[in-house]
């Protein structure tokens, strides 16, 4: 029996998101393609295409709601579905999310078993009217029943339940810190929850971190200089 490989595409500017939802899907039966911005991310559907578009809401160029106008106006008679990663602190328009016909919304810190039975839930219904999205918190239990992504055996309890629990502890933890407490953060992560899984989030968040100080100070001393 030939299993189906659904196509999903990941759009983040953030590492530490493309990393998690990178792992969330490791032992699923789909084919995961990323891409580290909106402009990189609407070549990659104009080449590939995609059953699933997951983007964040916030990006620079071209931020989720662009893309997923693009992505519906050119799918044609291809079954898609586009759901919006955002922040805690996002605000999203209802009207502007029901244009781009978006199925679904989704909360950072992001919840791997929620994230997986918000997929299966837009693969297996069919694309609602434009008017009529469903906007929720990944927070939020889902609605209906989750049903497989493809015929596939039952998966193995154990690690893969143990690394969803890390990383949704990691990435929560991601949310909540300053920038001055990353490297005390990711060494408490690495003792108090030692798989070699977290050691690798934890370095993912302290190069995050560093990576944006970087860009304030450069930011700052443009800033002086023009002064």
């Amino acid at each position: 029996m030939t299993v189906v490989m659904h196509r999903i595409l990941v759009v983040s500017e953030s590492r530490i998101t493309r990393r998690v939802v990178e792992m969330t899907f490791a032992d699923q039966p789909v084919e995961l393609v990323t891409a580290l911005t909106g402009p990189a991310g609407l070549e990659v559907w104009d080449a590939r295409g995609a059953a699933v578009v997951l983007a964040d809401v916030a990006m620079d160029g071209l931020d989720g709601l662009a893309l997923a106008r693009h992505v519906q106006a050119t799918a044609g008679p291809r079954p898609v579905a586009v759901l919006l990663m955002a922040g805690q602190h996002d605000v999203l328009d209802a009207a502007a999310v029901a244009d781009a016909d978006v199925r679904a919304v989704v909360r950072k810190p992001l919840d791997s078993l929620q994230l997986i039975d918000a997929v299966r839930e837009v693969l297996r219904t069919a694309r609602p009217p434009k008017p009529a999205p469903e906007v929720s918190a990944a927070s939020e239990p889902a609605a209906a029943e989750a049903t497989p992504l493809a015929p596939e055996p039952a998966p193995a309890a154990g690690d893969a339940l143990a690394a969803d629990a890390v990383v949704v502890a990691a990435t929560a933890a991601v949310e909540r810190l300053a920038p001055a407490a990353a490297s005390a953060a990711a060494d408490r992560l690495v003792r108090e929850m030692a798989p070699a899984l977290v050691e690798q989030v934890a370095r993912l968040v302290v190069a995050d971190f560093a990576e944006r100080l970087v860009r304030e100070e450069i930011a700052r001393l443009r800033s002086a200089h023009v002064r």
